[in-house]
């Protein structure tokens, strides 16, 4: 549309500027690239019954080699990180809601179920919906860098839940991914 000075507007054909503007609906999924990759050891303590009446002896406490990644947070067994296959266990912000919180000790974290129903479709760890997991790393200065990128790609998923909605369900999948899906590129702490 254009106006020559002081006549009506005109309609003049369509005249392209040569670049390109990209505009994400789901702007959260702007943020993926940036979202914090963390890979290390931790322990987790186990959520049997018999363990746990054991934890004053620490032995309810499994070493497993996780890995945070793409709205994910994975643990694998610790033993053989490059022969790894399924996760043994896979929490995905995308679908699972949660809420993370410093443990008993500066060197522990929790991660819960943040909806009143508890997590949906559990089916990527053992346990059931309420599960909470608890993690442990080697000193305190570890466990809050797990804990600052943890909170970021909760947040990321709350945000991608919110601004799709029910739609989200549809395109996402709750499985234990392979080792071998994995990106390579991941921070090591």
């Amino acid at each position: 549309m254009a106006s020559a000075s002081g006549g009506n507007p005109e309609c003049l054909p369509w005249k392209s500027l040569g670049t390109t503007v990209t505009r994400t609906k789901e702007f959260a999924f702007d943020s993926l690239p940036s979202l914090p990759k963390l890979r290390g050891s931790l322990l987790k303590s186990s959520p049997h019954r018999l363990r746990a009446m054991l934890r004053f002896l620490r032995v309810d406490q499994q070493p497993r080699f996780c890995v945070v990644q793409d709205g994910h947070f994975m643990w694998f067994d610790d033993e053989g990180v490059s022969t790894k296959g399924e996760a043994k266990g896979c929490i995905n912000f995308l679908v699972h809601r949660a809420r993370i919180q410093q443990g008993g000790t500066s060197t522990a974290f929790e991660i819960h179920p943040a909806e009143s129903h508890g997590w949906r479709e559990p089916s990527s760890f053992t346990g059931d919906a309420w599960r909470s997991f608890s993690f442990d790393a080697e000193n305190a200065e570890t466990c809050a860098k797990w804990v600052d990128a943890l909170t970021e790609h909760i947040r990321f998923g709350n945000l991608a839940a919110e601004q799709m909605g029910a739609a989200l369900g549809w395109h996402v999948k709750v499985q234990k991914p392979m080792w071998s899906d994995l990106d390579a590129s991941d921070s090591q702490v």
